[in-house]
């Protein structure tokens, strides 16, 4: 073989679909793990969607990469129900007096 037609089949490797990173899914467990932690009521709702948003994508882009988008989905769950139970039971107790 040439050194052409070596070139040529080095970059037709390179051109190939590489394998897709799990950024959404580790970006969705990011934001449900902040969402458990975070004391902020706002800030941990926003977090929960981002987190579901994020993860959800996460799964159904990446087949092979798919545990952290797990982990993130249920802890963004976990927190939006968490931040939502707290906001009910604060309002609650708030404007009862």
């Amino acid at each position: 073989m040439s050194q052409i037609e070596k070139e040529v089949q080095e970059t037709k490797e390179d051109t190939k679909v590489k394998e897709k990173s799990g950024t959404p899914g580790t970006v969705g467990f990011v934001c449900g793990l902040l969402s458990l932690i975070l004391p902020v009521p706002i800030v941990d709702i926003i977090l929960g969607i981002i987190g579901i948003v994020g993860s959800g994508y996460g799964m159904q882009e990446n087949r092979k990469r798919r545990g952290l988008a797990i982990a993130g989905l249920v802890l963004s769950i976990l927190g939006l129900l968490a931040s939502i139970w707290f906001n009910f039971i604060f309002s609650i107790f708030f404007f009862s007096f």
